[in-house]
């Protein structure tokens, strides 16, 4: 090992002081969906084993993120204060939003379409883009989004790191929402519909994560139907 590469060893060696206050840090800010984060870890990647064996392994490893790993890897890190929400590349303006609207005020979505894509960040925009090269002229997609295109993940750096704070951020955007365009429903019917929502998104994140190979082990599932979409 050369002398430079020592250097690099030594700045971003974490001093026992900062490894404790990360490590308090992170653990008084757990919260329940952060347990429930726990508990699908635990049974995900060490399924099979014995109870006080799975938990032990977790506890070895979360420990050896809280004092070692995420304090060095801090040592390196610097933020704005305070931190910008709008990635640069946003900065002057979504070039998409509001379409077709600003354009076309008097444009209302279809009566019926062959296919419907929800979600138009890179993922829904790529399989719209590619089902349009591929389908015929007389066939009709929608590509709908509840925000402007590239307004969530697809526009910014996004790290699920913590799968249960994002989970319960779901919950809680999907209800907020509700609030707003449900205005028929009841408070109880809003919740679990919400609910209902946050647990599709869980069970397919989870499994997502956890498959064999990762995503990409993933087979696509796919829903076809021979009826028209309806508004």
């Amino acid at each position: 090992m050369t002398a430079s590469s020592n250097t690099v060893c030594e700045e971003r060696s974490a001093t026992l002081f900062e490894r404790v206050k990360c490590a308090c840090g992170l653990f008084l800010g757990l919260r329940r969906h952060d347990l429930r984060a726990c508990r699908t870890f635990v049974s995900e990647i060490y399924a099979g084993q014995p109870f006080l064996a799975r938990w032990g392994k977790f506890a070895c490893w979360s420990l050896g993120q809280m004092l070692f790993t995420i304090p060095a890897a801090m040592r390196g890190v610097s933020e704005a204060k305070p931190v910008d929400r709008v990635p640069i590349w946003l900065a002057d303006g979504n070039p998409l939003a509001n379409h077709p609207w600003n354009d076309r005020p008097d444009t209302s979505l279809p009566d019926e379409a062959d296919t419907v894509v929800i979600g138009a960040g890179f993922s829904g925009a790529s399989v719209a883009y590619h089902w349009a090269k591929k389908a015929g002229a007389d066939h009709r997609l929608l590509l709908l989004d509840m925000d402007d295109p590239a307004d969530g993940a697809s526009g910014r750096n996004e790290g699920l790191v913590v799968m249960g704070c994002y989970f319960a951020m779901v919950h809680g955007s999907v209800f907020a929402d509700l609030r707003r365009t449900r205005a028929d429903l009841s408070e109880p019917q809003r919740g679990r519909l919400a609910k209902q929502f946050h647990d599709i998104i869980e069970s397919t994140q989870t499994q997502a994560a956890f498959a064999k190979g990762g995503p990409a082990g993933m087979k696509p599932q796919i829903e076809e139907t021979s009826e028209p979409i309806q508004q």
